[in-house]
């Protein structure tokens, strides 16, 4: 009877190890860095190019899960949660209000785009992330030459 009881015990102990450790799986370092705004919309490489355009994943002294981005001339804090499954979930924060001429539909379509993905994906040194209806946003690593 008592090694039935430890037999159950060490299946209930292993099953609840298996089950917080997929719980808890953390998402890719290789996610935490500066990555370069390389597709999105129909709007040209080139303009994300000259715009320096960019989505910052990196650590830095900020409050946990608070990121940066700019697209032309004004800068973004965002919130992003990563969760298991590749799933993300961005949330709006603060950003610079400066009129930046002929690039404010890049900017407005950008913040918007960006707060309806909801999974993202590693690929070597381009990040990808797409929302439910397809649309997706291209980064390159900026670190990676």
């Amino acid at each position: 009877m008592k090694s039935i009881s430890q037999f159950f015990a060490a299946v209930l102990s292993i099953t609840m190890l298996i089950t917080c450790a997929a719980q808890s799986q953390m998402p890719d370092e290789g996610l935490y860095r500066q990555w370069m705004l390389e597709q999105f919309q129909d709007f040209k490489k080139e303009e994300f190019i000259k715009n320096q355009s960019y989505l910052d994943f990196s650590r830095t002294k900020s409050p946990k899960d608070y990121y940066r981005a700019k697209i032309s001339c004004n800068d973004l804090v965002i919130k992003a949660k990563f969760q298991t499954g590749n799933k993300v979930k961005f949330t709006p924060l603060i950003g610079t209000q400066r009129f930046c001429e002929n690039k404010m539909e890049m900017e407005k379509a950008f913040a918007t785009a960006l707060l309806s993905m909801t999974t993202y994906e590693l690929k070597g040194h381009t990040l990808i992330l797409k929302n439910s209806k397809g649309e997706v946003m291209k980064f390159l690593a900026a670190d990676w030459d």
